[in-house]
């Protein structure tokens, strides 16, 4: 088990982390939660003592350390001899520019890489589809990719204790359940697992533990059913304002989470027709229209949405992408990513038309391109496409 006690950790003037206790226990998966800023990537660094806390208590397994400890800095967690004590996964992902994706992977294993290690490697590469990017280097690679590389780097050193901060955030839901099956086989093979996310839904289904902290303290932890009914006020209010929806499963499948990372519920329409909140009404209309079941009226009522809101949908695009119309080459970039959207089978067809609806004027497109698609969309088959395509070669003409 990994635990601290009373850990406070600052940086010059400002204090991050006031007086932590929590525990990580192997063969549970513990989930950190809170509002950005509030301290848990600081959290992540001293339980696993990348950083030393300024005072307190650390305890991994039978060695304890006690801060403050000016005389040494502490690393031998991170030592490889055929296992690792702590694997860690940081958003910045930490990959050699240099090195291939593959020797990523392996090099810190050492030198010599036994024919278990080669299989093992191979299984993964498979199950998290990375075969076709293993010998690029990191810059030629999505960000996802460059996620699954750094985990399964992670993995590969067979560490006691995985910690993973945001390791979803760059991941399609089909991966997302792939790795949540893969997180409950590490689990049952006895590792201790501190994951932060901001997918509530996919903290919700895969913690056995959950701990809230805001503002450098931890306001409420415990079993999975804190997400449901809350005991603070305080996590109630953070649960609100991100729009968190539980699926109150006990047993949840990979369905599920896969459902439950698009955030598909019987009641996101009835929502959407209540809510006052422009910007919480646009990651509505995303999730509504990932929904199989959506009839011609929810649709149409979004559509409508969507005609009015056509500033603040390509606003909402252009955050999502981290361009602007000052940054070069602006529409191709928004053009590559949306005509990679629809024709790409993975993703709901009646969200992509959202997506193209997302700009005031159609005159950018390349017409002869795009014209097919619509056209195509325009058939009987594709009913709920019907008049948002047909909409669409009405302003291309």
């Amino acid at each position: 088990m990994i635990s601290c006690k009373n850990i406070i950790k600052s940086y010059g003037n400002t204090t991050i982390l006031k007086g932590i206790d929590v525990e990580i226990q192997q063969g549970k998966i513990t989930v950190l939660i809170g509002p950005s800023g509030s301290g848990k990537t600081t959290l992540l660094k001293s339980l696993s003592l990348i950083e030393n806390p300024t005072s307190g208590a650390v305890n991994i397994d039978a060695d304890s350390f006690q801060f403050p400890n000016k005389k040494r800095k502490i690393r031998s967690q991170f030592s490889y001899d055929g296992k690792q004590t702590v694997g860690v996964v940081f958003q910045n992902l930490d990959l050699i520019p240099h090195w291939t994706n593959r020797q990523n992977i392996l090099k810190p294993i050492g030198e010599e890489i036994s024919e278990s290690k080669h299989r093992e490697l191979q299984s993964l590469l498979k199950l998290f589809k990375m075969e076709g990017f293993t010998d690029k280097l990191p810059h030629q690679c999505s960000r996802g990719e460059q996620q699954r590389v750094a985990f399964v780097r992670t993995v590969m050193l067979n560490p006691q204790y995985l910690f993973l901060d945001e390791i979803t955030s760059a991941l399609d839901p089909e991966l997302i359940a792939t790795l949540f099956k893969y997180l409950i086989d590490l689990k049952n093979r006895g590792i201790g697992i501190l994951i932060i996310t901001h997918f509530l839904l996919f903290a919700q289904n895969v913690a056995d533990r959950i701990i809230f902290i805001s503002d450098g303290k931890v306001i409420e932890q415990g079993a999975k059913d804190i997400m449901i009914s809350p005991g603070t006020k305080k996590l109630q209010d953070f649960l609100l304002s991100i729009g968190g929806i539980i699926l109150n499963a006990n047993n949840p499948k990979v369905e599920d989470i896969t459902r439950g990372v698009l955030g598909i519920d019987k009641n996101l329409y009835e929502e959407f027709q209540e809510s006052k909140n422009l910007n919480k009404k646009l990651r509505l209309v995303y999730r509504i229209l990932d929904q199989e079941d959506t009839d011609n009226d929810m649709i149409n009522d979004v559509y409508q949405f969507v005609k009015n809101n056509f500033s603040e949908f390509k606003k909402d695009l252009e955050i999502w992408l981290d361009v602007n119309s000052e940054t070069p080459n602006h529409w191709e970039k928004l053009d590559g990513y949306i005509r990679e959207r629809l024709t790409n089978e993975k993703y709901p067809k009646h969200k992509s038309w959202i997506y193209l609806l997302s700009y005031t004027t159609a005159k950018n497109w390349k017409q002869k391109d795009i014209r097919k698609l619509l056209e195509g969309y325009t058939e009987q088959e594709y009913p709920i496409n019907n008049l948002v395509a047909s909409e669409m070669l009405k302003e291309l003409v």
